[in-house]
């Protein structure tokens, strides 16, 4: 979890001045650096972040003096190697409030798998991964993420934005910066006295198109009295259309209805491109009737698709480190340590609210924390939102035509119960029909009727 480059630094302590000792001691924990000191070199650093491996295998040690005279120290940083020949420097540790010991060479799989949670939950001063980034670059790596495919969308999504007269379609789950996007997007290709509209839709026929428009020199909204001023009122530049899946069957009609009515009648090409954000398959949404298929093809010169996180590993801890530093900045708290138990929270927490989701309850976890500790705890409100709706009855999937759901206990149902089990619901399926049955199960209606008889 955390970079090789970070400041943190992990000390053996010890007057075997070995390196293959500590290779073979510490060769799986990781790349970090370990510095060999001996414990006349020794320097107990109190601001940057460490581990201090101590060898104690006498009861009299120089060590163990120092140690014994500290006063105000992380005693959670220091790890103890003992013999069993060093009891009475182990009971005088403890009463100074030390708890980490490792009998050596029996317990080295114990400290090994000690000192990777340890170093997974320090504080290590992160790097943000977006701190060398412009804006625009900012957007599109936070938006799909880092890796080569990731990589070849930002370069298709800037080969887009360069040519204006494409329309795009932006899809992708609540939360993943959508309309962020298509801003950027407008943003890589506009000209100075371009504008960016936003197209505000009604939800009832008797309701107007609204429009709010953002030029150089000022924001506003502007409501339409007609449909058919819709061209004219837009400026040359870039309309947005935010979630066009919502928008009504009705609606979607009402507006490309009036767009083809103008090209038509003027025969021109269009002055703005369209960038419409969407949280389903519009195409899906197409084929059952429930969107304008002209007005998907109006739309769909191109189209962007945007991984939800729960996919992107890399991507959460690059955003949650960013997200600590900004917030810890913002509100001027110090994150002094990282909880081992965040990260494994971090990665199989599902995220359904994506980067917003992620976003926000970072904000709300540096604003409330006092104890400058990143903990499990930090979570507890997106822990409890979503056992909260554990108990709600999922929607029930659409079942197709050519379908049939045995709920059985395998355990208990044998071959031929499972036949009977089977047959009986196709018959349902087909509301009776012997003959259908017959002929969907591939016997004949003598057949069917005996196994239905055995089955009774």
């Amino acid at each position: 979890m955390l970079s090789k480059d970070s400041s943190l630094k992990l000390y053996l302590i010890s007057d075997f001045n070995d390196p293959n000792y500590a290779e073979n001691l510490f060769g799986q924990i990781g790349d970090y650096n370990l510095s060999i000191v001996s414990s006349k070199e020794i320097i107990f650093e109190q601001k940057t972040p460490a581990i201090y491996i101590v060898q104690i295998f006498e009861n009299e040690s120089e060590i163990l003096k120092k140690l014994l005279s500290l006063k105000n120290i992380r005693k959670d940083r220091f790890v103890f190697l003992i013999s069993e020949y060093s009891i009475n420097s182990i009971t005088q540790l403890i009463r100074k409030g030390f708890t980490h010991f490792f009998l050596l060479p029996d317990e080295i799989t114990h400290l090994q798998k000690f000192l990777i949670d340890e170093l997974k939950g320090l504080d290590i001063n992160f790097v943000s991964k977006y701190k060398s980034l412009n804006e625009t670059n900012y957007i599109l790596k936070t938006v799909f993420g880092s890796g080569d495919n990731a990589n070849n969308k930002i370069a298709q999504t800037k080969e887009y934005a360069s040519d204006r007269s494409i329309n795009i379609i932006i899809e992708g789950e609540i939360g993943l910066g959508k309309t962020n996007l298509a801003n950027t997007i407008h943003q890589i290709a506009k000209n100075n006295d371009h504008c960016l509209t936003e197209l505000i839709y009604p939800y009832m026929d008797n309701e107007k198109f609204t429009l709010k428009i953002t030029s150089p020199e000022k924001s506003f909204y502007k409501d339409l009295i007609n449909d058919y001023e819709l061209y004219e009122a837009i400026p040359a530049g870039t309309l947005i259309i935010r979630e066009v899946n919502e928008m009504p069957l009705s609606v979607q009609k009402r507006l490309i209805s009036n767009l083809n009515y103008f090209f038509t009648k003027n025969n021109l090409d269009a002055k703005f491109r369209v960038i419409c954000t969407t949280s389903e398959n519009l195409e899906q949404k197409v084929c059952v009737g429930q969107f304008d298929e002209e007005l998907y093809y109006y739309l769909n010169m191109a189209h962007l698709d945007i991984s939800p996180l729960r996919f992107r590993k890399d991507d959460i801890q690059n955003l949650f480190e960013h997200f600590v530093i900004h917030y810890s900045n913002y509100y001027n708290k110090k994150i002094s340590r990282i909880e081992s138990d965040v990260f494994d929270f971090l990665f199989t927490y599902p995220w359904p609210g994506n980067i917003q989701e992620l976003k926000n309850t970072i904000q709300n976890s540096i604003i409330l924390n006092e104890d400058n500790i990143f903990s499990l705890k930090s979570f507890n409100n997106v822990i409890y939102q979503n056992h909260k709706h554990d108990h709600i009855t999922q929607p029930k999937q659409i079942e197709l035509e050519s379908t049939v759901n045995l709920s059985i206990d395998y355990q208990k149902t044998s071959l031929q119960d499972l036949s009977h089990i089977y047959t009986k619901a196709v018959l349902e399926k087909v509301d009776s029909n012997k003959s259908k049955a017959s002929e969907f199960l591939g016997i004949s209606r003598p057949t069917l009727q005996k196994i239905l008889k055995d089955s009774n």
